[in-house]
Protein backbone atom coordinates (compact mmCIF):
# COMPACT_ATOMS: atom_id res chain seq x y z
CA UNK A 1 0.00 0.00 0.00
CA UNK A 2 1.85 3.47 -0.90
CA UNK A 3 1.24 6.08 1.66
CA UNK A 4 1.85 8.57 -1.06
CA UNK A 5 -1.75 7.51 -2.30
CA UNK A 6 -3.13 7.99 1.22
CA UNK A 7 -1.25 11.55 1.39
CA UNK A 8 -2.32 12.39 -1.97
CA UNK A 9 -5.89 11.52 -1.15
CA UNK A 10 -6.18 12.98 2.65
CA UNK A 11 -5.37 16.29 0.93
CA UNK A 12 -7.83 15.80 -1.79
CA UNK A 13 -5.80 15.03 -5.13
CA UNK A 14 -6.94 12.01 -6.86
CA UNK A 15 -4.59 9.11 -7.46
CA UNK A 16 -3.85 7.65 -10.90
CA UNK A 17 -2.13 4.22 -10.23
CA UNK A 18 -1.69 0.99 -11.38
CA UNK A 19 -4.13 -2.04 -9.74
CA UNK A 20 -1.56 -3.95 -7.78
CA UNK A 21 -1.02 -4.99 -4.31
CA UNK A 22 -3.37 -3.17 -1.71
CA UNK A 23 -3.83 -0.22 -3.45
CA UNK A 24 -7.16 -0.76 -4.15
CA UNK A 25 -7.78 -0.54 -0.28
CA UNK A 26 -7.46 3.28 -0.53
CA UNK A 27 -8.02 4.38 -4.47
CA UNK A 28 -11.13 3.70 -5.29
CA UNK A 29 -11.82 3.27 -9.25
CA UNK A 30 -13.73 6.33 -10.34
CA UNK A 31 -14.48 7.39 -6.81
CA UNK A 32 -11.47 9.27 -5.89
CA UNK A 33 -9.11 8.08 -8.76
CA UNK A 34 -8.13 5.87 -11.27
CA UNK A 35 -6.72 2.46 -10.88
CA UNK A 36 -5.09 1.41 -14.45
CA UNK A 37 -4.78 -2.95 -15.16
CA UNK A 38 -0.84 -3.07 -14.23
CA UNK A 39 1.49 -2.74 -17.02
CA UNK A 40 -1.48 -1.34 -19.69
CA UNK A 41 0.81 1.99 -21.27
CA UNK A 42 -2.19 2.99 -22.90
CA UNK A 43 -4.55 2.87 -20.28
CA UNK A 44 -1.76 4.79 -17.99
CA UNK A 45 -1.21 7.26 -20.87
CA UNK A 46 -5.60 7.39 -21.34
CA UNK A 47 -5.29 8.30 -17.86
CA UNK A 48 -3.15 10.85 -17.63
CA UNK A 49 -4.63 12.63 -20.52
CA UNK A 50 -7.75 12.88 -18.70
CA UNK A 51 -5.70 14.07 -15.54
CA UNK A 52 -4.88 16.87 -17.73
CA UNK A 53 -7.69 18.08 -18.97
CA UNK A 54 -9.64 18.35 -15.73
CA UNK A 55 -11.67 14.71 -15.72
CA UNK A 56 -10.13 12.88 -12.72
CA UNK A 57 -13.07 12.67 -10.29
CA UNK A 58 -13.17 15.15 -7.26
CA UNK A 59 -12.08 13.31 -3.68
CA UNK A 60 -14.73 15.10 -1.33
CA UNK A 61 -15.07 15.77 1.94
CA UNK A 62 -16.51 12.38 2.55
CA UNK A 63 -14.14 10.52 0.94
CA UNK A 64 -11.20 12.17 2.78
CA UNK A 65 -12.70 11.68 5.78
CA UNK A 66 -12.82 7.67 4.86
CA UNK A 67 -9.27 8.28 4.28
CA UNK A 68 -8.48 9.67 7.70
CA UNK A 69 -10.90 6.88 9.25
CA UNK A 70 -9.05 4.03 7.81
CA UNK A 71 -5.56 5.18 7.42
CA UNK A 72 -5.00 8.21 9.97
CA UNK A 73 -2.53 7.95 12.51
CA UNK A 74 -5.06 7.40 15.31
CA UNK A 75 -6.44 4.19 14.05
CA UNK A 76 -2.89 3.05 12.92
CA UNK A 77 -1.60 3.74 16.15
CA UNK A 78 -4.05 1.60 17.90
CA UNK A 79 -3.91 -1.17 15.60
CA UNK A 80 -0.23 -1.03 16.39
CA UNK A 81 -0.68 -1.04 20.40
CA UNK A 82 -3.01 -3.79 19.89
CA UNK A 83 -0.54 -5.86 18.04
CA UNK A 84 1.96 -5.40 20.71
CA UNK A 85 -0.50 -6.22 23.13
CA UNK A 86 -1.17 -9.43 21.74
CA UNK A 87 2.35 -10.09 21.59
CA UNK A 88 3.49 -9.28 24.52
CA UNK A 89 0.59 -9.74 27.01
Amino acid sequence: LGLVAIEALAAGTPVIAYDYGAIHDAVIHGTNGLLIPQGNIDALASALLDAANGQLPDVDYAERSRIANRFGWVKIGSQYRDIYAEINP
